[in-house]
């Protein structure tokens, strides 16, 4: 049986392996999907499939396309991290109330 891996770092294959064509299909997959970790590795990956995208096509996709999906997988990123901070700012207010009693 193979190993499954979290969407979030197979999404990151798909994208390095992915023909440019179906760069489109996988936008509109990543801005309908919550996305928990690996979001500047996911940019990166669908960065570098945005410019093989518009080196292989005549009509070129715009910019703001590529940079709000972006600006939007960077929105939440920071909302992990306020989340992950949150939840350990709680764990540690519990340890710490464990400790005094």
């Amino acid at each position: 049986m193979s190993t499954l891996k979290p969407f979030h770092e197979s999404i990151v294959d798909v994208l390095r392996t992915s023909s440019a064509g179906s760069l489109p299909e996988l936008m509109d997959l990543l801005r309908s999907t919550k996305i928990p970790g690996n979001h500047e590795k996911i940019i990166s990956a669908l960065y570098d499939l945005f410019i093989a995208y518009n080196n292989e096509n005549d009509e070129e996709m715009e910019a703001d396309e590529f940079n709000d999906l972006a600006e939007s997988i960077r929105e939440q990123k920071r909302e992990a991290e306020e989340e992950a901070r949150l939840k350990k700012e709680m764990e540690d207010r519990l340890l710490l109330e464990d400790a005094v009693e």
